[in-house]
């Protein structure tokens, strides 16, 4: 009998129909970071399409260098890209992996979800899914020489810690049944080969805007963008060409807003 929440390299890449993505496959247990294991491939390792995926990561990372809790429950992988086009957008690919991966989410589970900007899948109000994207450029001309892509998801996790158990969910708690983590992979990484390869979302990147913010919380509502040294205020309008969030301030401005954290405002 199959072990539902362990990943079998075997089955997955039985299963695997991407064009691209995962055909240079790594599996593991246990690693750091499989966004740090990416990194340090040598040059020549670092190919088009490479994933690496693992059951637990022991120093996960998110957004803003903060810890992501990876236990064995949850599935970690993260992917490289080597961009040959000039229609590279950083921007527009986040909100593109997140789109892809909110939809193999529910297609897996039949829950209904929805994204935060830019990459975080919600359900409810609690986080199941996290996305960090990193680039590196050339020195000299400025160009994206690569892109790693880390997501990780609540997998099977029963608990989280205390410091996040109540804005943390897992898809086992939210639709009450275990999950096939090699099911999900490669569901998954069809769904973001499609969007990656067989359909780029440069191609046609206000339908994918369009779609995007359908499933986009937080839009028309105030919210408060965080940074380390100040806070802005206004309302969520819209996402612009570039993947940024547009608010609109007290002022009347209409600024788009690359990072920092934007949480919904509560009134008092």
């Amino acid at each position: 009998m199959t072990n539902k929440n362990s990943l079998d390299e075997k089955k997955i890449k039985k299963g695997l129909s991407t064009l691209r993505l995962g055909k240079d496959l790594e599996v593991f247990d246990t690693i750091d970071s499989t966004n740090s294991y990416a990194k340090a491939l040598s040059e020549d390792k670092k190919l088009d399409g490479t994933v690496i995926v693992a059951n637990e990561q022991t120093a996960g990372r998110g957004r803003t260098s903060r810890k992501f809790f990876s236990s064995k429950d949850g599935v970690y992988l993260s992917f490289i890209l080597k961009p040959d086009h000039n229609n590279f957008n950083v921007g527009l690919l986040t909100l593109a992996v997140a789109l892809s991966v909110k939809k193999a989410l529910t297609d897996i589970s039949g829950l209904d979800l929805e994204i935060k900007w830019p990459n975080d899948i919600l359900f409810g109000d609690k986080k199941l899914c996290g996305i960090l994207s990193e680039a590196q450029t050339d020195a000299l001309n400025g160009k994206v020489k690569y892109i790693i892509c880390g997501i990780g998801i609540n997998c099977n996790n029963t608990f989280f810690p205390d410091e996040i158990s109540d804005i943390a969910v897992s898809l086992r708690q939210a639709c009450g049944k275990a999950i096939d983590k090699n099911e999900l992979l490669i569901k998954l990484l069809y769904e973001l080969d499609n969007v990656l390869y067989r359909q780029p979302y440069y191609i046609n990147p206000c339908d994918m805007l369009l779609e995007y913010k359908k499933s986009l919380t937080l839009l028309g509502k105030q919210v408060s963008v965080i940074y380390p040294e100040y806070e802005l205020c206004g309302i969520a309008k819209d996402i612009d060409l570039n993947g940024g969030l547009i608010v609109s301030l007290p002022d009347g401005e209409q600024k788009s807003i690359f990072s920092g954290e934007v949480k919904l405002r509560v009134k008092a």
